[in-house]
């Protein structure tokens, strides 16, 4: 009887040959590598010619992501994966044509910040300090409550435009920019939070969720290295919550996908959900290594409408991020080395250990 079940649950896969991918990242490198595995072509979309992807990708496309070309796409390949919540031609109609992940309504969700504000607020989920701006004389009474740094979100029409504001000099040119006659801001603070705490949740076609570890990012002041432990060393009371907060977003969202959720730690340990993204960190590297299921094999049997599994973590890790410029860590074997190339910036080498701290020298 065996061989039959197993055959039951093969007729369930859906046949996958070219997968379209928007947006160039270690998500989209990743993907391109799984997909590659298993045999499937992968033509990725993105608005740069030297990108971290380019070279994992079956074909790649240099291009705005646009609606035109977001349709071109969509007519070369068998499902769509968005990688990036920079977008300015989604449209549902995408969704009609073939499986798109995430859905429209999540990608919506996804690239505005207000929309988020709201569901936050819906779902009783604690965030920074924001303030909502409609006339110059909301404008003027946020910034006596705001201190620097803060983000800006400028909605002008269709548009959307986000400001880094983390000098003097830059708050005078943004409020340049800022057209609020015919649109509307949010301005919210940057916290310096006592953790940094991040986690990857996958859902499928079927409404099962998965979550991974969660992680927290630690950053070198003295240089541009990275430190994220897996796990992270928080409390089982705030796992729980972050654990209860993601996927209350997921269900809401209703969406199949892969997403990373950001959280702070206050010094007062309240804790804040700061944000979310389409796809994963790039400390979910180890779970190629120290995980029962890597999140891009368990992303692409997702696509291949397979149901996601629950994981297990085999053994505590630490990721370091370091520029090539830095040269190498004095690491311990055993470990393993990634190098890559990101846009605007050296090369980077990424290491995952198991967790001995003491063995490292940054």
């Amino acid at each position: 009887m065996e061989p039959v079940s197993v055959l039951k649950k093969f007729m369930n896969i859906r046949k996958i040959n070219s997968i379209g991918i928007v947006g160039a990242n270690i998500t989209s490198m990743l993907l391109c590598i799984e997909a590659k595995k298993r045999g499937i072509e992968t033509i990725l979309l993105d608005q740069d010619v030297d990108n971290i992807a380019a070279d994992y990708a079956t074909t790649c496309l240099v291009a705005p992501f646009d609606r035109s070309n977001l349709e071109r796409l969509a007519l070369r390949t068998d499902c769509m994966i968005f990688t990036t919540n920079i977008l300015e031609g989604t449209t549902d109609e995408l969704d009609g044509a073939l499986p798109v992940y995430p859905n429209f309504a999540a990608r919506t969700l996804l690239t505005d910040r207000v929309k988020q504000i709201v569901m936050a607020e819906e779902l009783k989920i604690n965030l920074p300090d924001y303030f909502v701006c409609e006339d110059l004389d909301d404008i003027e009474e946020t910034h006596q409550i705001l201190t620097i740094p803060y983000r800006c979100y400028q909605y002008f029409r269709n548009d959307l435009e986000i400001y880094l504001i983390d000098s003097e000099q830059a708050e005078i040119e943004v409020e340049s920019l800022l057209n609020i006659e015919e649109g509307m801001c949010v301005f919210e603070q940057i916290k310096d939070y006592k953790q940094i705490l991040s986690i990857t949740v996958l859902r499928d076609n079927y409404k099962n969720i998965s979550l991974y570890p969660i992680v927290q990012e630690k950053e070198d002041e003295d240089s541009s290295n990275s430190q994220i432990n897996v796990p992270a060393n928080i409390t089982k009371s705030n796992v729980k919550k972050i654990e209860t907060i993601v996927k209350r977003i997921v269900r809401y969202m209703d969406s199949a996908g892969v997403f990373t959720f950001r959280f702070g730690i206050t010094h007062d340990r309240q804790l804040e959900w700061v944000g979310m993204t389409p796809g994963v960190n790039v400390a979910d590297i180890y779970t190629n290594h120290y995980t029962t299921l890597s999140v891009y094999e368990q992303f692409m049997n997702i696509i291949e409408n397979n149901k996601a599994i629950p994981v297990t973590l085999t053994e505590k890790n630490c990721v370091y991020i370091t520029d090539n410029s830095n040269g190498f860590l004095d690491i311990e074997q055993p470990y393993h080395l990634y190098r890559m190339m990101l846009q605007d910036r050296d090369n980077i080498n990424i290491y995952v250990i198991p967790e001995r701290e003491e063995d490292i020298e940054v």
